[in-house]
């Protein structure tokens, strides 16, 4: 991994890594010195069958955990992007809404940055094509 983000950078390319449990986040604190890469996506994902955790808890709990404390206390500059259907998967709000808004507040509250919006969004319809 170290190899390739130098490759990258040689290239004049940033470097994302993602991240689907604590302990890659854990193994990523270890084993990359500081400013090797230019952030993290913290997923959604379910990489044994990459099928997609659609209550979001999955990029929440990687979000609040003592791994992510960690993490922003070592890399304070560096980007964290959440990934895997985020504008699709609804949270409730303060008044018990649900909504998309909701659950992209609560990835913001817990320290997210940014995220990721793919295909998930667009319609598969014949016609959005």
């Amino acid at each position: 991994l170290i190899y390739l983000t130098k490759i990258a950078k040689s290239l004049q390319m940033q470097s994302l890594l993602m991240v689907t449990s604590t302990v890659q986040l854990d193994n990523l604190l270890k084993a990359m010195p500081s400013g090797g890469y230019d952030g993290i996506i913290v997923s959604n994902r379910e990489l044994e069958d990459f099928s997609f955790d659609m209550t979001g808890q999955q990029a929440l709990n990687i979000l609040k955990s003592d791994v992510m404390k960690e993490f922003r206390d070592k890399q304070k500059e560096i980007p964290i992007l959440v990934d895997g259907r985020v504008g699709i998967i609804k949270a409730k709000d303060e008044a018990g809404n649900e909504s998309p808004d909701a659950y992209i507040q609560q990835v913001k509250e817990a320290g997210a940055t940014g995220a990721i919006v793919g295909g998930g969004i667009v319609p598969d319809t014949p016609d959005s094509r």
